[in-house]
């Protein structure tokens, strides 16, 4: 179809009228999105910047985000107690202190883990919220350089209980550490764990410490407690198998737990989802309540016998 010259006229005006609106429409719907998304962004990083100074690990405590630890930082070396020996598991050791008997220090040798001790923290705060559990938590951790002479008297007072004498060695090799305030456990404890050859280490220590939960009266309290320790145990690893890929905690002469170690949790996590599929972890859990059952039953009729 062909137009006249007078009608050409006529529409041009027209057409360009009508592009002009669509540009303004186009305009306004560009603007809306780069808005939407904007405004998205932000409240994404306002969310994660609330989150790290907002997350709460007691019922009327918060964590402090790691930029804002200063006092720690300054005085965590001058504050270790090394006049005893330190406790060290893979990757890290804890090391009370000086100032106060409350409070310790995990000091990390490889600073890799950081995501994963973050990540820790965060899971702490859940099991708390969703179970109940008990934790250590205090402070989030943050990296650091340890002095060579702290270095030095660390190494000498590191202990690794899972490793033969002949294999041991310098704990500690480079200055970059990853540093954590946590709660101290109560003395004695329990050192619990579901698997070898970590339960090694519960079932040597087992006999003498129900022996002294027997011996000091708490043994109905001991009962009472660790029966509502399993029922949440049995909870969370029903809820998420996963989490027994390395479950550990330290059991109370009251007979509460406070797990440790959850990184070791989230760093195994990734590496033997096969082995803690189909109701293991809570099979070989229960088989380690069920020894401890057995063992505290044994130590009262043994007292019982010695007394009468």
């Amino acid at each position: 179809m062909k137009w006249s010259s007078s009608e050409r006229l006529v529409l041009r005006p027209k057409a360009a009228a009508a592009t002009i609106k669509f540009r303004k429409i186009s305009t306004k719907a560009a603007a809306a999105t780069i808005f939407f998304f904007s405004t998205m962004f932000y409240l994404a990083v306002i969310w994660e910047i609330q989150s790290l100074h907002k997350l709460k690990v007691d019922d009327d405590s918060y964590l402090i985000a790691p930029k804002d630890i200063t006092s720690t930082k300054g005085s965590v070396w001058e504050d270790l107690d090394l006049s005893y020996a330190v406790t060290c598991g893979g990757f890290k050791c804890f090391v009370r202190s000086v100032s106060d008997k409350k409070i310790g220090y995990l000091i990390a040798r490889d600073i890799s883990i950081f995501d994963d001790m973050m990540k820790a923290m965060q899971l702490a705060k859940e099991l708390k919220h969703m179970y109940g559990a008990k934790h250590f938590y205090i402070e989030p951790p943050y990296n650091a350089s340890m002095p060579a002479e702290t270095m030095a008297q660390l190494n000498t007072v590191a202990q690794q209980p899972l490793k033969e004498l002949a294999q041991r060695h310098d704990f500690f090799s480079l200055p970059s550490v990853i540093v954590q305030k946590m709660k101290t456990a109560e003395t004695p404890s329990l050192f619990f764990a579901c698997f070898h050859p970590n339960y090694g280490i519960t079932s040597a220590n087992l006999p003498s410490f129900l022996s002294l939960v027997v011996e000091t009266g708490d043994k109905e309290e001991f009962e009472i407690n660790i029966a509502k320790e399993r029922k949440i145990l049995r909870s969370m690893l029903q809820d998420v198998p996963g989490f027994g890929a390395d479950i550990q905690a330290l059991v109370s002469t009251k007979g509460e737990l406070f797990y440790i170690d959850l990184d070791a949790h989230m760093y195994w996590s990734h590496r033997r989802n096969s082995v803690f599929r189909n109701g293991v972890p809570l099979k070989k859990c229960e088989e380690k309540f069920d020894a401890i059952d057995r063992v505290l039953r044994k130590t009262t009729l043994d007292a019982a016998t010695a007394y009468s």
